[in-house]
């Protein structure tokens, strides 16, 4: 079976025998593409025809739309490229195509199989032909499937998090930076993620880069809030970083919950409870040490957090 790959540019190739170079040319393999785009229920002759020919009448541009099937066939097998009526399609018995299994992947929920086929922008640098329609048809396909791929390394970032597998999380948040390098959202989630990680230092070395990137790129001071989070990073080397999964504000939950009716002792909270403290996230979600004023598996038990005074 034969693979055709859209994500990341544009390419044909079979593992089992060389792909014939008649099949890799520019316009029939710019048609593959095209017909892959449409998914498995294919694209009327007239659209691929002002796609491919815009500046062509009808009849010159049929007689061309003809000879590139032809060619197609007569280079990868008749079955190839299946007809009804006036529409054409790709066979998926006969060739693959990354863009399908990715999107299959999304629908059934499988992050990991997904990411694992996006290997990088719809067509990336890739010319098919001079058609303002058909490039705004690409450029919305390669949002929507940029913006998928982006959710679903969200997904499995926070997945990670949640379980405690901190490593793993930031290296979903990498992926992710690495596609959108000007985020400043996914910046900073990619430092708190290395900070749990243990790796403070890389937290501020990717505040750098980030900032460092928007002035040269486009030529503008950087989103505040990145050094911001890097410089509480910094000075609070002694504490750990907690994102709160439900964004919710203010010293209302625990990073790591210590003993009493708080839950078990965990991480860095066991060694702060032995001297009579605990972590707690506060409202810009960094977790601080607090020391509770009286025994905390008590009800109503207190704490204290830098000025702040916190009843439980």
């Amino acid at each position: 079976m034969f693979l055709l790959e859209l994500l990341g540019t544009l390419s044909l190739r079979d593992d089992a025998r060389p792909v014939p170079v008649s099949a890799q040319q520019k316009r029939p393999l710019g048609l593959l593409g095209i017909l892959a785009l449409g998914g498995k229920r294919g694209l009327s002759r007239d659209r691929i025809e002002t796609y491919l020919w815009p500046e062509s009448a009808s009849a010159p541009a049929r007689h061309s739309l003809d000879q590139t099937v032809y060619a197609i066939r007569n280079a990868l097998g008749s079955d190839c490229i299946l007809a009804t009526g006036r529409e054409l399609r790709l066979n998926p018995d006969f060739i693959a195509v990354d863009v399908w299994t990715f999107e299959e992947a999304i629908r059934a929920g499988d992050g990991q199989k997904a990411v694992s086929c996006y290997h990088g922008p719809l067509l990336d640098g890739v010319h098919i032909a001079d058609s303002r329609e058909l490039e705004s048809w690409i450029d919305a396909e390669r949002l929507r499937l940029r913006t998928a791929y982006h959710t679903a390394l969200e997904l499995l970032a926070s997945r990670a998090s949640e379980a405690g597998d901190h490593a793993q999380s930031v290296t979903w948040w990498r992926k992710l930076v690495s596609s959108d390098p000007l985020s400043a959202d996914a910046t900073k989630k990619l430092m708190r993620a290395l900070a749990l990680a243990g790796d403070r230092a890389g937290a501020v070395k990717q505040a750098r880069l980030y900032e460092q990137l928007v002035r040269q790129e486009l030529e503008m001071e950087p989103d505040s809030e990145v050094e911001s989070l890097a410089a509480t990073i910094s000075r609070d080397a002694s504490a750990e970083i907690a994102i709160d999964a439900s964004h919710s504000a203010g010293c209302t939950k625990l990073s790591s919950p210590c003993a009493g009716s708080h839950g078990r002792k965990t991480g860095a909270n066991e060694a702060f409870a032995n001297r009579g403290c605990f972590i707690l996230v506060d409202s810009d979600r960094v977790a601080r040490r607090c020391s509770y004023r009286e025994d905390p598996a008590k009800a109503g038990s207190s704490c204290w957090c830098g000025s702040s005074h916190r009843s439980w």
